[in-house]
């Protein structure tokens, strides 16, 4: 067999399995921006509507439950919590990153070539 008939195989392999490997890794940074974008979503709602419960009470000094609306509010203003996507998005991307180095070494036993995979971590 000719040394590059073996090579331009392999390398189409590669070249599919690092499609799919991007691909995997643009679906879910588009996951990632879509439960981000309903996290603020969430967040925005619980603000306003801890904001309108304030604002109904502020002039109220003497209502007991004006501490409780002004904490509300307090707490209403953080970001919105995004470790829940985060945690999903990087948990795609490993499992993308040991597709890829999956398809890698199967790729190199089908066209009988040595491939070596690194865990970065």
């Amino acid at each position: 067999m000719h040394a590059q008939d073996w090579k331009q195989g392999f390398d189409e392999d590669v070249a599919k399995a690092k499609d799919r490997h991007q691909q995997a890794i643009a679906e879910a940074h588009d996951a990632f921006k879509k439960a981000e974008a309903e996290s603020w979503k969430q967040r925005d709602a619980a603000y306003r509507a801890a904001e309108d419960a304030f604002n109904a009470l502020k002039s109220l000094s003497d209502c007991p439950e004006l501490r409780e609306a002004s904490e509300a509010f307090d707490r209403a203003k953080e970001p919105a919590s995004l470790s829940e996507a985060r945690k999903a998005l990087a948990e795609a991307i490993e499992r993308a990153d040991h597709a890829y180095k999956a398809a890698l070494v199967t790729a190199g036993e089908h066209h009988n070539v040595s491939v070596t995979v690194h865990d970065q971590r």
